[in-house]
């Protein structure tokens, strides 16, 4: 009797350790392939995580899905000093950037503020995907400045579904 509730014991410890790390790997954030834009960056921009996003372990865009909340991570170092920081995302097109109607532009909220020069700081942006939200590829494209001359910008693919 004892080593069969020893064995069950274990069991239930492994299965739990178990469903532990998978959800914590289903809701691990990954760095995601980005591209700095093509103005004067004014930051060092790394370390560029979605989650929830399993297709950044094959380089492949992430696939957000409508109805659920998805984090943008960032760590950025700017070269300026500012005591509050803006914030945008776009749906980059052919022709315009067309900017996302529901992001909050107060990035003092997801980031710490005021800034100073030459240290990093960490931007974590939650955002529910509406089910209003058309299906299918894009282009965004993030930008952030303390000022309109001291700006920073990237741009990362995703899907919706």
């Amino acid at each position: 009797m004892y080593l069969f509730c020893k064995y069950s014991i274990s069991l239930i410890f492994c299965v739990n350790v178990y469903l532990i790390l998978m959800i914590c790997s289903y809701t691990s954030s990954e760095l995601i392939h980005y591209y700095l834009c093509g103005i004067k960056n004014s930051c060092t921009i790394s370390n560029v995580r979605i989650t929830p996003c399993p297709e950044a372990l094959e380089n492949e865009a992430c696939n957000l899905y409508r109805g659920i909340n998805s984090t943008l991570t960032f760590d950025y170092v700017p070269t300026f000093n500012a005591s509050t920081m803006t914030g945008q995302s776009y749906s980059r097109t052919f022709l315009l950037d067309i900017p996302n109607p529901d992001h909050d532009r107060d990035l003092c909220k997801y980031t710490t503020c005021p800034v100073e020069a030459g240290k990093k700081y960490t931007v974590n942006y939650t955002s529910y995907v509406k089910e209003s939200y058309p299906i299918g590829p894009y282009f965004v494209k993030w930008n952030i400045w303390g000022s309109y001359t001291d700006e920073c910008c990237f741009f990362f693919h995703i899907t919706i579904l």
